[in-house]
């Protein structure tokens, strides 16, 4: 529908009206294309272009949207056109496509006295449009007050449903609560509306306005007999949804109304565990000041401290702990709320838990640890640093036969640098904690992925004196060729390839220095009581670890990424080498490979090998040749690639 002051405005839009009906000062017509077109006086029109009254029957042909000339005209609100319309035989009942009569258009747009005009020519007041709604539901919906008033004043002589539901089944009670309408409730109520009718999902007007924090329409319900403990589908109360929403002032009329305060929901969950998840630490105080049960538990166990831990609601647990919530309850899976502190990587909370006395060591059904868990969920380093600093077990084996330090390692959780530099309360690194237990798989992959070999304890000590302490290391799974080679060049037996020594010459030869005095002025080598095999390790060190540059010092200053140990640091400090003397590349191009390939060992490899071979006689490079340059040269991460890589072999030959 188009409004226009003048049949100027039709003109301009060069359009042609074919039917024009004139009802006292009003011209409506019809532009063609299903459109009706609303003319106010004055207006400048050909006499031989109007219709006279005599052919009003046009009046309720619909356009293509299935509205009347009586629709357009509700939605103006001028009486004196309706009336007119009305006599001359303008349909009520007419629909447009969405089922809407002209009564739902007045009512809808706030035009009260023509909502009662055409309630007096016939309309029906409870008749409902597609979407299940009657006049009165888009009245409330649009917070028409006016029509609403006028709606529940003329209930005995129209007999308007009050409670009539849409087609969500909301009550006109229902939509006003939900919305919020403070002054449509209030009439409704003293309209003697059904104060507890319950949408399809067993919702009551109670439950919405308590959804939306609405306190005083919450207390007229009350005041109308609401039930204050009528439950959803999900089994929740009032009181659940003002809790999850942290209506803290709505609660309290609740409480003052006698709702449940520890009523459980189909999940066995209260309303305090719904303002815990939430994080409503106002509403938690509210409810524990009202005697809520603090350490109920959920269907899980969970009580509601576990569920503020996970979420991550510092300030809840404060309260909780303020108002002494059992600090070490376990759940169905025994895990406290300091393991799902950790589950949810929230450092800040596994502090207040420990500083509130948690305990540290405890298990769940798995064997795990806080620190197992903080380990294994993605290797949250703050939350691993707070926890070595009240003294956990570090070495404690789970019921996988897992240590926290496992699992942080094969989680790829030490890939950074700021993972391998945690240390405990002993200033030990996790690469020197697996060393103390002897896990030389550990050892192997911390190596691996770049550990600090030269890092030392509070004592001074660095690994080799952690090694050297041992007799031997547990047996893993992986082969280490290299502990068979070290036998052999210090005269071993192959048994003994899981000793301290061997172990010792192993990472001496990644870098660990034989010669580094701890707090006791005692290097590595001091510690061995045998004479025998303190002899056999100085000529090895002498031998095999020597710096290319003095040969007085061992080498422990590696090249990246090849890791080729060259020269002591005392040398490496006086003359930086320009390359690596094993391969032959540049130190500037080693830096572009580590840049371009960062923690990629194989890309690095190949890198490396291109490089080689460009700088190497092409008419005799094959595979084998390759093969047996390298094993010289002891590149092993670039072995490593030649055995896997069949294209770069093709390459070659």
């Amino acid at each position: 529908m188009a409004a226009v002051s003048s049949m100027q405005m039709l003109q301009s839009c060069m359009i042609q009206p074919h039917v024009i009906v004139v009802v006292a000062t009003v011209v409506v017509v019809d532009v063609g294309c299903g459109i009706l077109v609303v003319v106010e006086a004055p207006f400048q029109l050909s006499l031989s272009a109007v219709v006279g009254i005599e052919n009003l029957k046009v009046i309720n042909n619909p356009n293509n949207c299935g509205n009347t000339i009586l629709h357009f005209a509700s939605v103006k609100g001028n009486t004196n056109i309706i009336l007119m319309l009305l006599k001359a035989g303008a349909s009520v009942t007419s629909t447009d496509q969405d089922g809407n009569t002209p009564l739902h258009w007045a009512a809808l747009n706030n035009q009260h006295e023509v909502v009662a005009l055409l309630l007096y020519y016939g309309a029906d007041v409870n008749i409902l449009n597609k979407n299940g709604c009657s006049p009165l539901h888009e009245a409330i919906l649009k917070n028409n007050i006016k029509v609403v008033e006028m709606v529940l004043n003329t209930i005995n002589v129209y007999n308007a449903q009050i409670n009539q539901q849409d087609s969500h089944s909301r009550t006109p009670l229902y939509m006003a609560c939900e919305d919020g309408y403070h002054n449509l409730v209030e009439l409704l109520l003293k309209s003697n509306v059904d104060v507890n009718m319950a949408d399809k999902h067993g919702r009551t007007p109670l439950h919405m306005a308590c959804r939306g924090g609405y306190t005083e329409i919450v207390q007229m319900l009350l005041q109308f007999k609401a039930n204050v403990n009528m439950v959803d589908e999900y089994g929740k109360t009032p009181l659940h949804m003002a809790c999850s929403e942290g209506y803290s002032a709505t609660v309290l009329v609740l409480l003052q109304f006698k709702s449940d305060i520890n009523v459980v929901d189909n999940c066995h969950s209260t309303p305090l565990h719904m303002a815990c998840l939430r994080g409503h630490h106002n509403t938690v105080e509210v409810l524990l000041q009202s005697k809520a049960d603090i350490n109920v538990e959920d269907r899980y166990g969970r009580s509601p401290l576990h569920v503020a831990c996970y979420s991550g609601h510092s300030s809840t647990v404060k309260v909780l702990l303020k108002f002494t919530a059992d600090v070490n309850i376990k759940n169905k899976y025994n895990n406290t709320p300091l393991h799902l502190a950790c589950y949810g990587k929230h450092s800040g909370i596994v502090e207040v838990l420990l500083k509130s006395t948690a305990d540290v060591k405890v298990v769940n059904n798995k064997g795990d640890t806080p620190l197992h868990v903080a380990c294994g969920n993605g290797g949250d380093a703050d939350t691993v640093k707070i926890l070595l600093q009240h003294k956990p077990d570090v070495n404690l084996k789970n019921k996988y036969n897992n240590t926290p330090l496992h699992l942080a390692v094969l989680q790829n959780n030490y890939d950074d640098q700021i993972h391998m530099d945690i240390k405990d309360c002993c200033q030990q690194t996790p690469f020197l904690l697996s060393l103390s237990e002897g896990h030389l798989g550990m050892v192997h992959m911390f190596v691996s992925k770049g550990a600090d070999v030269n890092a030392v304890d509070k004592d001074g000590n660095n690994c080799l004196h952690h090694v050297l302490k041992r007799k031997l290391f547990h047996s893993e799974s992986e082969e280490m060729d290299v502990l068979d080679e070290i036998c052999s060049q210090l005269s071993l037996n192959k048994e003994d390839r899981l000793s301290a020594v061997a172990v010792a010459c192993y990472l001496a030869e990644e870098g660990a220095n034989f010669h580094h005095k701890n707090k006791k002025n005692r290097t590595p080598l001091d510690i061995i009581c045998n004479s025998n095999l303190k002899e056999k390790l100085n000529r090895f060190v002498s031998i095999h670890l020597q710096c290319l540059l003095c040969k007085d010092n061992q080498a422990t200053v590696k090249f990246y990424p090849c890791k080729h140990t060259v020269t002591c640091s005392n040398c490496y400090s006086k003359k930086k080498l320009k390359k690596c003397i094993f391969l032959g590349i540049k130190v500037v191009e080693l830096e572009i490979i580590m840049c371009d390939h960062p923690l990629k060992t194989v890309d690095q490899s190949f890198q490396m090998l291109y490089k080689w071979l460009n700088r190497s006689a092409t008419g005799e490079c094959t595979v084998n040749l390759l093969r047996k340059a390298l094993e010289e040269a002891e590149c092993f991460y670039a072995l490593d690639y030649l055995q896997e890589n069949r294209e770069f072999q093709y390459v070659i030959t």
